[in-house]
């Protein structure tokens, strides 16, 4: 996860959490995107299951589509077979979503 972390936090913030081991706080982690989100322990399983009922909400074809181009992305893709991806990802979505006179 290291890597992912110098992406995100740079070097220096990096090192110092992982060769320190020290505890981030929950405003430093929002500070530097660690986290989407900063909640008390009460708000806490209101806040998830809010998010969630809103995914849940939602197309399960176009999470799963999201997801995969999401991964592919972190696995290094080109920008060009991202776009491949997404270009075939919202054809798939589409064709997916409606429904044609001959089915």
């Amino acid at each position: 996860m290291s890597f992912f972390l110098l992406k995100l936090v740079g070097w220096g913030k990096a090192a110092e959490m992982c060769l320190t081991g020290e505890r981030v706080p929950a405003a430093d982690a929002y500070r530097v995107g660690l986290v989407n989100h900063v909640h008390t322990r009460d708000e806490l399983l209101h806040a998830a299951r809010a998010m969630a009922a809103v995914m849940c909400s939602k197309n399960r074809f176009g999470l799963r589509m999201t997801k995969d181009a999401f991964n592919a992305a972190l696995n290094g893709s080109s920008l060009e077979d991202a776009n491949r991806m997404e270009d075939r990802n919202q054809a798939l979505i589409i064709a997916n979503h409606f429904s044609f006179p001959w089915d």
